[in-house]
């Protein structure tokens, strides 16, 4: 890590002292490299320094069904015939409610037209 850091710290030296013979165009070309090289290291160093991201996908939990399997059949004929029952009573219900009705007559102190 040190021969590494003396190695860029050598160069950097040696790009100053090349900057200062140089006139002001190539020094603005010069400063312009180094803010690159500087950006593309700082983003490389954020990458390797990013904790690795797993995604997670979401399983969705089972239910568990209990079934009957020796179910006796009368219980469920007989609940068939009771809804049997209740729509042919309910049928009539709604057929009386629907049949025509006759008009009261008008009260006394009401006028008819």
């Amino acid at each position: 890590m040190g021969n590494i850091l003396r190695g860029v710290q050598q160069a950097l030296e040696a790009i100053r002292i090349e900057t200062e013979k140089a006139d002001w165009q190539l020094r603005l070309e010069i400063l312009q490299l180094i803010l690159r090289t500087s950006e593309s290291v700082v983003a490389a160093a954020r990458k390797q320094a990013e904790p690795e991201v797993k995604q997670t996908v979401p399983v969705p939990k089972t239910e568990l069904v209990k079934r009957y399997v020796d179910m006796p059949k009368q219980a469920d004929s007989n609940r068939q015939k009771r809804a049997e029952v209740d729509d042919a009573a309910r049928l009539r219900r709604q057929q009386q409610q629907l049949a025509a009705v006759e008009p009261q007559a008008a009260l006394p102190n009401q006028r008819t037209v």
